[in-house]
C-alpha cells in the first residue's frame, strides 16, 4: 500500500470536518498542553475519565484506539475466538473490516439491503440474525459510504434482537453527530453492544488518530489487554481530555453541516442527478453508469477537488460521494462539482441520457444496484 502523501486539492473525498470554526476550537483542545508532556511517556488517567463523564459511563466501560481502524482490528482479536470468526456485516460498510478480518481469519457474511433503503438495510439484518449463529453483527449508523439511517429507536431494537440471539452488536458510529447526539448512541453500548467513535469525523482530529470503544467492563477489560491505548500520543491525549469544553461548539458545527448537506443536495437533485438520503457529513450520488462516475471523479480533480469514486464497492453501483462543507470554501466547491457533474453528463451524450433524469416521482435510492451481482 503506498504512503499517504501531500495533496493540494481540497479533499471531498475523506470526509473531514471542513468547517472555519475547526481550527479555533483545536487550539482550545491544546491550550495548556507542556513541554513536560512531550518530553515524558503519556498518562491515560485523565483523558480516559474525561471521556466517561462526557458520555455518562463507568471508566470501565471506555476504551481508546489509535483511530477507528484500530478499534476494529482490536474488536476482531478479542472476540474472534467466541464466535469462531463468524461475521456478519452490513454492506456496503468500510473496509478496515475486510482487510482487518483477511488477516485475522474470520469469514464475512455480507447484508445487502434489499430495496436499497435504510429500513430495508436494518430489515435484511433483522432477518439474517435469526437463522445465523452467535457472530460478531456489524452496522455503521450512519451507514458509510450508502448513508443509511435508520430510525435510532429501530436501532436500540435490533441491539435488544441481537442479544437475544446471541450475537454482539457493533455500532460504528462516527457520523452520529450529523443526524443525533453522538452521547445518546453511546448510550446504546452494554453486555451486547460495542459503540465506536471516532474524533476524526466527530471533532475534526483526523490527525490525531483516535477513537472510543464503549462497553462491558469485560470486553473493554480484554481491549485494554492489548495496550493500544498506550499508542496514543500525548498532544492527542491532552487533546482528547478537553474535549468536553468544546463539545456543544462541534455540535453547532455538526447541525450546520447537516443543513449545507441538504443544501448541497436539493442543489444536486436540481441538477438532474440522484442522491441517496444521507445521516452524514457527505451526499452519495447516483451516475448512471461507471464512465460517468470516472469522468466526473477526473474533472472534478482537474478543479482541484478531491471526490470519492465507489463505482468498485460491492453494493454501490456507480456511484461518487462528495464531503460537505461549511464556509467561504462551500460555495466554491459546490460550484466546481457542477461544473464536473455536467462535463461528466455531456461527455456521456448530454443531461437527457438514459439513467440521468429521474421520473417524477422516482425514489432517490432507484439506482443503487444490489451488491449480490455487482
Amino acid at each position: 500500500m503506498p504512503r499517504r502523501s501531500a495533496d493540494s486539492r481540497v479533499n471531498l473525498a475523506s470526509n473531514e470536518l471542513i468547517h472555519p470554526d475547526v481550527t479555533a476550537l483545536h487550539r482550545r483542545m491544546l491550550e495548556g498542553l507542556s513541554w513536560d508532556e512531550l518530553r515524558t511517556y503519556p498518562v491515560l488517567d485523565r483523558p480516559v475519565q474525561a471521556v466517561a463523564t462526557l458520555f455518562g459511563c463507568d471508566e470501565t466501560e471506555v476504551s481508546l484506539a489509535p483511530g477507528s481502524d484500530s478499534g476494529i482490528r482490536l474488536l476482531l482479536r478479542v472476540t474472534a475466538s467466541r464466535f469462531k470468526g463468524r461475521l456478519l456485516i452490513q454492506a456496503p460498510n468500510y473496509t478496515a473490516w475486510w482487510t482487518a478480518q483477511e488477516a485475522q481469519g474470520w469469514t464475512i457474511r455480507e447484508v445487502f439491503s434489499p430495496d436499497r433503503t435504510a429500513e430495508g438495510s436494518l430489515a435484511a439484518l433483522d432477518a439474517e440474525i435469526v437463522t445465523a449463529k452467535p457472530s460478531l453483527v456489524v452496522m455503521s449508523w450512519p451507514n458509510g459510504p450508502a448513508g443509511f439511517t435508520p430510525d435510532l429507536s429501530a436501532v436500540r431494537a435490533f441491539a435488544t434482537r441481537c442479544a437475544m440471539h446471541g450475537h454482539l452488536l457493533v455500532i460504528d458510529a462516527c457520523y452520529a453527530g450529523f443526524t443525533a447526539d453522538p452521547r445518546t448512541v453511546a448510550q446504546l453500548a452494554g453486555d451486547a453492544c460495542v459503540v465506536l467513535l471516532s474524533w476524526s469525523k466527530l471533532f475534526g482530529l483526523a490527525g490525531g488518530r483516535v477513537a472510543a470503544l464503549f462497553s462491558s467492563p469485560r470486553l473493554i477489560d480484554e481491549v485494554r489487554a492489548l495496550e493500544a491505548e498506550r499508542q496514543l500520543s500525548a498532544p492527542t491525549l491532552h487533546a482528547v481530555a478537553r474535549t468536553g469544553l468544546v463539545y456543544r461548539e462541534f455540535a453547532r458545527i455538526w447541525r450546520a453541516l447537516a443543513a449545507e448537506r441538504e443544501r448541497w443536495n436539493a442543489s444536486l437533485l436540481e441538477l438532474g442527478w440522484r442522491t441517496l438520503p444521507s445521516g452524514g457529513n457527505f451526499i452519495p450520488m447516483i451516475a448512471p453508469d461507471p464512465d460517468v462516475a470516472d469522468r466526473a471523479e477526473a474533472l472534478a480533480s482537474a478543479s482541484g477537488y478531491r471526490i470519492r469514486n465507489l463505482s468498485m464497492v460491492r453494493g454501490c453501483g456507480p456511484l461518487l460521494r462528495v464531503s460537505v462543507a461549511c464556509g467561504p470554501i462551500a460555495d466554491r466547491a459546490l460550484h466546481a462539482l457542477h461544473q464536473a457533474l455536467r462535463g461528466a453528463i455531456a461527455y456521456h451524450g448530454g443531461p437527457n441520457s438514459p439513467g440521468h433524469r429521474p421520473a417524477a416521482g422516482a425514489s432517490h435510492n432507484a439506482g443503487l444496484i444490489d451488491g449480490r451481482t455487482s
